[in-house]
């Protein structure tokens, strides 16, 4: 018996070999992916035992592939890969295995769809209502509804899910989770125009950058029909990232004033911008954090907020001519 017909008859000891050996052994198993050979459940349900991880897999898989000569590109090759570990567990486990709603689970966050999953993710978490899952994959799933709901402009689903998310991640003290799941609902409540709940959660869940600097952010994609939705949809996917010293956050907090200057909260939101900006005065932030302000509200039309950027920049670096000379374009703004 070769070493893939004993991986494969799921042999404890061949698999057991493989996960300590170098990730040249995968070579095998993904030629035998990409090819769509049939999945072995044998193998899978050792491997999972041994290795209950999906993305870890793909890892391994995708270095074994690096090194066969094959016709695919790198996105066929990744989605070759996946289509295999996915039939593979379906095949291996039930319905309600860990390891299915793991796969399901990496499904939704691979994949690009028109609703950003949202219907699929919404079966998902009810459910996971249903068999009793951990409160982190619950959260988990909670989040993939959120994204979904946004790519809709389904925002009350969106806020209630966040919501959801929150309760969760919470439940496990998981501090990194809670911390996205209040950027994802204060973006919800912004998107509501609930002005007043939206920023007071800004207030102090971006009192630090969010995870997507450690990898956990969101991008908010949506199809906005209206500058003001379009400002919208800025401020929220920039503050699932931000803290609200980054320029980028000053700049559309600058650029939503500008453009709610004729509704009742106009007058709030440019108290907010011209806060921000004595808070880069005060800070005495670089120059290039003035010139971020400045290039991306000019871009976007913000001819005023950009304006008001030049002039609070002129009081750390007087002398400078990019400065000077952005207030000068807009002087009559």
């Amino acid at each position: 018996m070769s070493s893939l017909d004993a991986l494969f008859a799921g042999e404890e000891p061949a698999v057991d070999a493989l996960l300590s050996t170098d990730t040249a052994h995968w070579v095998g198993i993904a030629r035998h992916a990409i090819h769509a050979n049939p999945a072995s459940p044998a193998f899978v349900r050792v491997l999972w035992k041994r290795l209950p991880n999906i993305g870890e897999w793909q890892r391994l898989m995708r270095a074994g592939l690096d090194q066969l000569d094959h016709h695919l590109s790198r996105g066929e090759a990744r989605e070759a890969i996946f289509e295999w570990i996915r039939r593979s567990v379906l095949e291996a486990f039930p319905e309600t295995h860990v390891a299915t709603i793991a796969v399901k689970i990496a499904d939704l966050n691979s994949n690009a769809r028109n609703d950003g999953g949202f219907s699929e993710a919404k079966a998902l978490f009810a459910q996971l209502d249903q068999i009793g899952s951990s409160m982190r994959t619950r959260a988990q799933v909670a989040l993939l509804v959120v994204k979904g709901a946004t790519t809709l402009r389904q925002f009350d689903e969106a806020n209630q899910f966040a919501l959801k998310a929150l309760e969760s991640f919470s439940a496990v003290a998981d501090r990194a989770g809670m911390d996205l799941a209040k950027r994802h609902h204060a973006g919800a409540l912004l998107q509501l125009r609930h002005f007043h709940q939206a920023f007071t959660l800004f207030d102090d869940v971006l009192r630090v950058r969010g995870p997507l600097f450690g990898g956990g952010g969101v991008t908010v994609f949506t199809t906005p029909t209206s500058e003001k939705e379009n400002a919208l949809d800025e401020v929220q996917t920039i503050a699932t990232w931000a803290s609200q010293t980054v320029p980028e956050w000053t700049r559309a907090v600058g650029c939503l004033a500008e453009l709610f200057a004729d509704e009742p909260i106009g007058a709030t939101l440019q108290r907010r911008y011209a806060a921000a900006l004595m808070v880069m005065v005060n800070r005495q932030a670089p120059v290039d954090d003035f010139e971020v302000v400045i290039r991306q509200a000019s871009e976007r039309g913000g001819r005023r907020t950009a304006s008001l950027a030049a002039e609070a920049g002129l009081k750390v670096y007087p002398v400078d001519d990019y400065l000077r000379s952005k207030v000068e374009d807009v002087a009559t703004v």
